[in-house]
């Protein structure tokens, strides 16, 4: 796995975490 998949996979994880934690908290608020 070389540098620039990496990032990309970051990067992905970031933004559905991201999208997670607003899901969440408009549900819970």
């Amino acid at each position: 796995m070389d540098r620039q998949q990496l990032m990309a996979l970051v990067l992905t994880f970031l933004m559905v975490g991201s999208m997670f934690i607003a899901g969440a908290s408009y549900l819970f608020y």
